[in-house]
Parts: structure tokens; C-alpha cells; sequence
């Protein structure tokens, strides 16, 4: 016979749902502790947020330089009892009546697991810590004396800003004293024939060889501007594919010769580059890669390699960045979870689409960085092959040949399908893109630009022919200058006669006491290499 068990007692469970935060630290004001959260406001968004956000911590919340403590919103299967104990002034302790009751689940908790950061507290009379708070409370009196403060300040009381975090890492790290991964032990042949055992860091950065110019530089290379290594091996393979390349399409990106070269060979890209093309590092083709000797901004045929990025706007809940000291992972502040359009994009992009090449249709990469020969789309082609759109330059450092309306028109269109493919898999045709209001703008564009020529003419004219008028007085002081000068010089015959007589003193000092007035000779300079020597040169 089993033996009797008595049920457990069913308790009710409310169902109000509860936030717990794990605070770390000692709560003795409770309101004190829901300010260094960040308030309530704060407390709710990480509390509703989809992707659960992440909550900081301020020790000083009225401090914007404060170093906060990041704690992760994490799902949790609690209850939130509640214990009451009564008992009356007489009654001992132990006859205290005690009653419980569940209140409700605890969904989501907030834990702070990882380590703070270093803290510096600025001081309170540091110019930029009162910007702040006059920028916070609306100072306007404050604001405009800021640059007074700056003025006044002593240099060496001068100090920089603290940066947004000290340490990059959040969790701590187990040493154990091993050696570190990226080291590995390799035998490096003698020249005797014998092998010795060698650490290699296989994360080390090798210098860079690669050649780059800036927009406004007067040449470009003709070569490269570093000491190229003899190609050898696979490097001789590579360079014979990027020759060609270079020759068919003088102006090309890294995602297109990567698609170009293949997986294989385009390991060695970084390696082979440096021998046909350089780079620049800004302007209208930042980041593009151009043959040795050509020079882009000479013509508008090159107008159609330009490139052209765009901010790709996400949507997101939260457009919050914070200073990250961890490796962005997803349900991060600013990142996408994810979720089923997350998934049925990736889905979307077939094999077929190309990574640097954009037609409307397939969403090629995540990166918003095109070469206009690279996008093919037809509702953005009238506008881009519209030669009319495009100036004889010289080129502008943001819109590059093209007119600033025509520039801006395709731009706009290709980050509205961008972003369509990228939410919804599918974009929107956009028709009649190169419309009559374009040319209108763009019109104006052209007659803004002659303007604008017009009155550099007028200021370099300006410029030339007070350039000239001052040379012209700068001479004519000089003339006068020399003439005062020839006046004092003796004449040949006293030289003569000077020569003839060995110590006439007379006649020397006349020839010695030139007037030097005026000339590059009254005072003389010393640098710093000859700070040694001054006393000397002053007793001579």
C-alpha cells in the first residue's frame, strides 16, 4: 500500500509583471538609485525595448565625463514575493505572525556583470565642464563667455578631454600564463643548412606599401612612392590579371577588382596593387584605385568613375550610440536584431548578385559605396550617362564633374532603393528621374557656376594687380635705395689712388663707412644650430 502524500499547497500568482535590476551597490535612497540608472525613462526603454537594450550606470549622473557601467536586460523566470511580518510592542519575536504573497513574474532582469572603467573627475572650473553645464541648462550668457574662458586660461592649466573609455574590454580575461595565440614557433633555414626555432606573430601589420594622395594635390604619381619588392610566385599571376585590368578600366574599386580577381587571387590584392594604381583619400573617388600617370581631374570622361556613398538608415528602435567597449554583437544599442526580416533578407540575396554593383533588383552587400560605371539600375542610368549633367570642371571635391542637383537627384534615388531592398526585399521603380525640373536645376547649377567664375576672375585680376603695384614699389624704393648707396661709394680714381698708398687711413675709412641702411644687412640672425657660436660671432 503507498503511503498517503499530502498535495502541495497552490499558491495564486498575480499577474502584474515586475522589472527586476540586480543594482550593484548598497540602495539607501531609493530615488538617488533610480537617477544613476538614468531615471525612469531609461529604466522603461530598456524594459519595453524588442531587442532588449542595455541599461548604464552613472555614480555621478550630473557628470556628462562620467564612465558608465553597462548591465545586459536578460529574460528570467522569477516570482517577486512579498513577506509581511506583524506583531504587536509587547509580543516577543518568535510570535510575530508572518504572511506571504506572490505579486507577480519577473520576465526580464538587469544584471551588471562587467567590470567599471577608470573614472577622472574634472575639476568644476574646467572651461569645457561649465560648457557643459551651460549648454545643458541653456546658459546663453555662459555660452558666449566660453571662448572667454578659453582665451584666459593658461596653457599649461589647459587639459584635454577624457576620452569615452579607458579600456576596451568589459569582461575580464584568464592569463594563466600561456603563450599568447596569434605567437606560433616556426623553423627559419640557416645559411649553414642548420634550422633555428623563431617566434612569429601571425597578427602582425606589415608596412604598408600602398601609394595615396590627397584631392587637392598639384601631380600624381607616376610610380609608386615606396620601395616595391621583386614580385615572386603567385604575386607574378596576380599582377599579369591586374595589368589587364588596369588597362580595359583605368579607375577601378577594391569590391570590383575583388570580383574581378576572384576568391583566390584576391587575397593578394593589398600585395599586387601598389604596382600599377595609387589611391585617394578623398574627394569624388575616395578609395578608388588609379592607374600610375592618370590624372582623373583633367577630364570629365572620368566623371563616370566617381564614386558615391550614402548613410544606409536602418530602421531601428533606438537611435542611442554608446561608446562601445565590447565587440558589437546583435541586441546591442544601434543594431538590428535578428529577427525574420533579418532572415528573409540574407534569403533574398541570391547567389547571382554582385557585391559591387548595384541594378535595383538584388540587394548586392551591406556596404552604401558604388562606382557610378557600377550602377546599372535603369531608372538611375538617364541621369548618370546624361552628359549634360556633367561640367568641364575643374571638378568639385563632393560632386566631383557632375552638376550638385544631378549628383544629389541619383544619390537620393539610390538610397531610397537601398533601403527598400534592405527592409523589404524589393524596391520601388522610380520613373522620369532626368525630368524637365532636373534640367531647370541643374541649369541653375550652371549659371551659379559661372558666376562664381566670374568673380574669381574679378579677385585674381584684383589680386595680380596689387601684386604688381607692389613690386612696382618695392622696386622704385630699391632704385632709390641703391642710387643713396652709389652716392657714398668713392669714385675710381680715389680707389685708385687708395690702392697706390699702402695705409692711406683716410681713404679707407672713407671706402669702409658705406651707409647700410636700408639693405638685408642691419641686424643679424641667429638660429638655434648657432647658439653655440653667438658670443663669438658678436665679439668679431
Amino acid at each position: 500500500m503507498e503511503p498517503h502524500v499530502e498535495p502541495h499547497p497552490q499558491l495564486p500568482v498575480g499577474n502584474r509583471l515586475f522589472f527586476c535590476v540586480e543594482y550593484p551597490g548598497i540602495v539607501k535612497n531609493v530615488d538617488r538609485a533610480i537617477d544613476t540608472l538614468g531615471g525612469y525613462k531609461a529604466i522603461i526603454q530598456a524594459y519595453q525595448g524588442k531587442d532588449h537594450h542595455r541599461m548604464e550606470m552613472k555614480y555621478r549622473p550630473n557628470d556628462p565625463f562620467c564612465h558608465t557601467i553597462n548591465g545586459n536586460v536578460l529574460p528570467s523566470s522569477r516570482l517577486l514575493l512579498k513577506v509581511t511580518r506583524r506583531r504587536r510592542k509587547d509580543q516577543p519575536e518568535e510570535d510575530a505572525q508572518i504572511t506571504t504573497e506572490i505579486l507577480g513574474i519577473v520576465p526580464y532582469t538587469c544584471r551588471f556583470r562587467s567590470m567599471a572603467d577608470f573614472q577622472y573627475v574634472v575639476p568644476a572650473t574646467d572651461p569645457i565642464k561649465q560648457l557643459t553645464h551651460d549648454l545643458r541648462d541653456v546658459n546663453v550668457e555662459g555660452i558666449k563667455q566660453f571662448q572667454e574662458r578659453i582665451s584666459t586660461e593658461l596653457p599649461e592649466n589647459q587639459q584635454n578631454l577624457p576620452p569615452p573609455a579607458f579600456v576596451m574590454m568589459e569582461t575580464p580575461s584568464t592569463y594563466d600564463y600561456k603563450q599568447n595565440a596569434p605567437i606560433v614557433r616556426v623553423r627559419v633555414l640557416q645559411p649553414d643548412g642548420s634550422y633555428k626555432m623563431k617566434l612569429v606573430n601571425k597578427n602582425q601589420v606589415k608596412a604598408s606599401l600602398l601609394t595615396s594622395i590627397v584631392f587637392e594635390a598639384t601631380n600624381v604619381p607616376e610610380a609608386s612612392l615606396k620601395h616595391l619588392p621583386t614580385p615572386q610566385g603567385a604575386v607574378i599571376e596576380v599582377n599579369a590579371r591586374l595589368r589587364e585590368a588596369f588597362e580595359d578600366r583605368p579607375i577601378w574599386s577594391k569590391a570590383a577588382l575583388r570580383g574581378y580577381l576572384g576568391p583566390k587571387d584576391s587575397k593578394l590584392l593589398d600585395e599586387c596593387l601598389p604596382y600599377f594604381a595609387y589611391c585617394f583619400q578623398n574627394g569624388p573617388w575616395r578609395e578608388c584605385w588609379v592607374r600610375y600617370g592618370l590624372d582623373p581631374r583633367k577630364s570629365k570622361e572620368y566623371g563616370i568613375y566617381q564614386q558615391m556613398d550614402f548613410r544606409s538608415n536602418l530602421k531601428t528602435n533606438n537611435t542611442y550610440v554608446r561608446a562601445r567597449r565590447v565587440k558589437r554583437q546583435y541586441g546591442q544599442i544601434g543594431d538590428a536584431p535578428p529577427n525574420e526580416s533579418t532572415k528573409t533578407e540574407k534569403s533574398r540575396n541570391c547567389p547571382e548578385a554582385i557585391a559591387y554593383v548595384f541594378d535595383g533588383v538584388r540587394m548586392p552587400s551591406g556596404s552604401a559605396w558604388f562606382q557610378m560605371c557600377d550602377i546599372t539600375d535603369p531608372d538611375l542610368l538617364p541621369a548618370i550617362r546624361n552628359q549634360a549633367y556633367l561640367h568641364d570642371g575643374p571638378p568639385t571635391k563632393r560632386c566631383g564633374f557632375y552638376y550638385p542637383s544631378a549628383f544629389e537627384a541619383v544619390r537620393n534615388c539610390l538610397r531610397t532603393k537601398f533601403q527598400q531592398l534592405a527592409e523589404q526585399g524589393y524596391a520601388d521603380r522610380i520613373y522620369n528621374l532626368a525630368n524637365a525640373e532636373l534640367d531647370a536645376r541643374v541649369r541653375a547649377d550652371m549659371a551659379a557656376m559661372e558666376q562664381k567664375k566670374e568673380r574669381d576672375g574679378k579677385r585674381d585680376a584684383a589680386d595680380v594687380a596689387a601684386a604688381a603695384a607692389s613690386i612696382a614699389g618695392t622696386a622704385e624704393a630699391s632704385g632709390s635705395a641703391a642710387a643713396a648707396a652709389s652716392s657714398s661709394f668713392p669714385s675710381t680714381a680715389e680707389l685708385q689712388q687708395a690702392m697706390q698708398t699702402p695705409l692711406d687711413i683716410q681713404a679707407m675709412q672713407d671706402y669702409s663707412d658705406i651707409d647700410m641702411e636700408g639693405s638685408d644687412f642691419d641686424e643679424l640672425e641667429y638660429t638655434s644650430d648657432e647658439a653655440d657660436s653667438g658670443d663669438e660671432a658678436r665679439e668679431l
